[in-house]
């Protein structure tokens, strides 16, 4: 499991470096991507609590940019556009960079 979700790290941080242009791909992208890091994430949660809290949290606020991104898109609010793909790009790559650092290593995809 971790070893696909690796793959589709490397096609997000391709996305999120093409920001903006890659919108709505990107969103799509890690949206789809968070979606199916849940279940990983239940087996962090069942070894670490704190670890899977922080990681679905990080998650949330990438989701939460996400729509308000389109919000003002849709408003054609230029500048909290530009603020919001920075802060999505920002975010996003900080959650790809912690999970391969600190939690992919521990596999918790394995038996015990």
């Amino acid at each position: 499991m971790i070893e696909e979700l690796q793959a589709e790290h490397r096609t997000l941080e391709a996305l999120l470096e093409a920001l903006p242009e890659s919108w709505p791909a990107a969103r799509d992208a890690v949206l789809a991507h968070y979606a199916r890091e849940r279940s990983y994430l239940d087996r962090v949660r069942a070894h670490s609590p704190a670890v899977a809290a922080k990681l679905t949290a990080q998650h949330d606020e990438v989701e939460e940019i996400a729509r308000e991104l389109d919000r003002s898109l849709a408003a054609g609010h230029r500048d909290d556009v530009a603020y919001l793909t920075r802060r999505f790009r920002a975010l996003a790559q900080h959650n790809i960079i912690e999970e391969e650092r600190d939690v992919f290593p521990l596999r918790y995809d394995q038996e015990v």
